[in-house]
């Protein structure tokens, strides 16, 4: 499994500029989407650790599928990934443990990006 420490931003406006090019849109428009996308992501996380504590499969599975799709639209795989993951895990009752490894993944991942945007 790789390091939770691995997603790195670097140049910020480097990164919007690339994923925006990718998406064709004008970057200031991805950046627009993003920013509007990291508060209710971050929301999304405490919900969704309330849900693992709470082992409540249904709830992990809606909360991640969001995430998933919230990132794989801004062709953020490094935050889609972690989130496609528990998603799947989900679905197999009894994989807490997996879950509880991919969420930090996912919150660290996250807490990086926000950290990189935040004006």
């Amino acid at each position: 499994m790789e390091n939770s420490n691995c997603f790195s931003i670097g140049n910020i406006d480097q990164f919007i500029l690339q994923r925006s090019q990718l998406l064709r849109i004008p970057a200031d428009t991805y950046k627009r989407i993003l920013l509007a996308s990291v508060d209710p992501s971050l929301k999304d996380l405490d919900q969704l650790r309330q849900a693992i504590d709470q082992k409540d499969y249904s709830d992990i599975q809606t909360i991640a599928h969001r995430l998933k799709g919230v990132y794989a639209n801004l062709r953020i795989e490094e935050l889609s990934s972690p989130a496609k993951e528990i998603n799947q895990m989900a679905l197999e009752t009894g994989a807490i443990q997996g879950i509880s490894k991919r969420f930090e993944h996912l919150k660290t991942s996250l807490t990086i990006l926000q950290d990189a945007v935040q004006p």
